[in-house]
């Protein structure tokens, strides 16, 4: 138990000192690779050419150490399932809010047009991406409807300053019905957030228990549910309702949930 809160107590302390250009778990690993660095650099330096002069001015200490190619696991499993989804449907068109651009939103590009809201800047210059910088829990958001729509771990940033965007304790809950608003009738709407027990994590993030959001898209149908657990590991499910999924991710710390949610078409009177 002393063991499990020291390393607790080291992974926050690393996240604090990696705000300040300090990483703990690099410096470990650079310092186990000087050695080899040095040794090999005169190795080298042994066998060399007039031609091929070798300079010591760009050392890659953590490559030694690391893996084969590092993900991060909820972003890579995440971009994949949903990007699937949306070329499986190929919908006329998509708006996406907030997601990974270098992620998803690559992936997406690939194969169709797609326009993206943001409230940060941003210069792509890709031809498939539209790019609309707007503030999404803004009370005045308006925007054309879409038959597709994805945010993909956004929401749960909304309201907590991260990003340059006003705080408020309540604005995710503007931010989601605003995402709603955009999704037309019979539309589907591609959304993962943090889940496992509800809190915020300032000013990272909030983790949510499902039905806290779900409960907020009136006239939805979920159509799936998959979710990325605490060990990283992505599991389908056939789970549709609100109270099963809260009682899966119950325990969790930082789970992600991963929804395809439809939206109703509701008759007029």
């Amino acid at each position: 138990m002393i063991k499990l809160k020291r390393i607790s107590l080291l992974v926050v302390l690393n996240r604090w000192l990696i705000q300040f250009g300090i990483d703990l778990r690099r410096t470990y690993f650079a310092l186990r690779a000087l050695p080899f660095l040095f040794k090999e650099y005169f190795i080298l330096k042994k066998y060399s050419e007039v031609n091929w002069p070798i300079e010591l001015s760009y050392p890659c200490l953590n490559d030694r150490f690391d893996f084969a190619g590092t993900i991060d696991k909820q972003y890579f499993y995440q971009d994949i399932y949903v990007a699937n989804q949306i070329f499986s449907r190929n919908p006329i068109n998509h708006i996406d809010i907030g997601s990974r651009i270098d992620g998803f939103i690559a992936h997406l590009a690939v194969f169709r047009k797609i326009k993206i809201i943001d409230i940060r800047p941003v210069d792509l210059g890709l031809t498939n991406v539209e790019f609309i910088q707007a503030d999404i829990c803004s009370e005045n958001f308006k925007m054309d409807n879409a038959i597709s729509v994805s945010c993909l771990h956004t929401i749960e940033h909304f309201g907590l300053g991260r990003y340059g965007d006003p705080i408020g304790f309540k604005l995710w809950e503007v931010g989601i019905s605003n995402i709603w608003n955009i999704v037309d009738n019979s539309g589907i709407l591609y959304l993962s957030f943090p889940v496992g027990k509800q809190r915020i994590v300032f000013n990272a993030h909030r983790i949510f228990k499902p039905s806290t959001v779900l409960n907020n898209l009136k006239n939805s149908k979920i159509l799936s549910f998959v979710y990325i657990d605490d060990e990283g590991k992505f599991n389908e499910t056939v789970l549709t309702n609100c109270d099963d999924i809260d009682n899966v991710v119950v325990n969790f710390d930082y789970g992600l949930g991963i929804f395809v949610i439809q939206k109703s078409i509701i008759d007029s009177i």
